[in-house]
């Protein structure tokens, strides 16, 4: 079941990361991108909840992604809950040199 789809801005993602946060709602992850590519914006996908897998089929392998996934889990009378988060790093992605850096084994 999905909550939010499409690139819905900050407040969109704001909210689905304070649903998911939230004890009280059904929303189990959010999956995240960049913008037209823009490294300083992020804008929520969408937001579900399934499980890991459901959430994994969000990811596209063309570019950087981001999830975050709420797990629970019942230890003798404490229930705890754990968020895992996930960076997709594209192979395919051009990277800009002069915004990212470079790394090179080169001495000076």
């Amino acid at each position: 079941m999905l909550f939010a789809c499409g690139c819905c801005g900050a407040d969109a993602f704001k909210k689905a990361l304070a649903e998911l946060r939230s004890d009280t709602s059904d929303v189990k992850y959010i999956v995240a991108a960049h913008p037209d590519v823009n490294p300083n914006a992020l804008d929520l996908v969408v937001s579900g909840s399934g499980d890991a897998d459901e959430m994994l089929t969000h990811f596209d392998s063309s570019q950087v992604m981001y999830g975050m996934l709420r797990e629970t889990e019942k230890v003798e009378i404490s229930t705890t809950t754990k968020f895992i988060f996930i960076k997709q790093v594209s192979a395919c992605r051009a990277v800009d040199p002069d915004f990212y850096g470079v790394y090179t084994d080169q001495k000076f």
